[in-house]
């Protein structure tokens, strides 16, 4: 069975159909996965959909989604809406990177994060993402901490807070 765009625009443009419903389908179904893959790295209008369902399916099997890290880290640098940036990168950390894809969506959250006009929830999951990558590299922990100085005050009070107490916990408690 060939799973067409067209077939994932009908599932994720009915609501109806639930997020689990769609969920347990990709879980047990690897052409629904490349199928989601697809439509989610394009700029489909349900494309953030797509990535919403990949991103609950990166938390609980991140091995279905390996084989298509290039994919993600490829598109991040594509997709305009923030809420579809967002899904992407919370995808993004839940996978294994390679150094390369690591440095290249490091760059791509440095970039992210200190954009003002970026909504604070994608700059909170760049943030995450320097924060994890700095655990593997403890020399940038110094210009994530600098980074943060630079971006707190446009901020929204709530992101801001959960920023510093993670900033607290990950670079200047170890």
């Amino acid at each position: 069975m060939t799973i067409s765009k067209t077939d994932i625009l009908q599932r994720l443009s009915n609501i109806g159909m639930g997020s689990v419903k769609m969920l347990d389908e990709v879980k047990t179904n690897s052409e629904f996965i490349d199928a989601y893959v697809d439509y989610a790295i394009s700029d489909e209008k349900y494309a953030w959909r797509a990535a919403w369902v990949l991103q609950h399916l990166s938390q609980s099997n991140p091995e279905k989604l390996q084989k298509h890290s290039d994919k993600f880290v490829m598109a991040l640098n594509s997709i305009e809406i923030h809420g579809h940036i967002r899904e992407m990168l919370k995808i993004i950390l839940n996978l294994k990177l390679t150094e390369e894809q690591t440095s290249e969506v490091f760059d791509s959250c440095y970039q992210l994060l200190q954009n003002n006009k970026m909504q604070s929830s994608v700059r909170s999951t760049c943030f995450n993402f320097l924060l994890k990558v700095a655990k593997d590299y403890p020399e940038l922990k110094d210009e994530i901490r600098i980074i943060f100085e630079n971006i707190k005050d446009y901020l929204s009070p709530g992101i801001k807070r959960g920023m510093e107490l993670r900033l607290q916990k990950e670079i200047l408690t170890k």
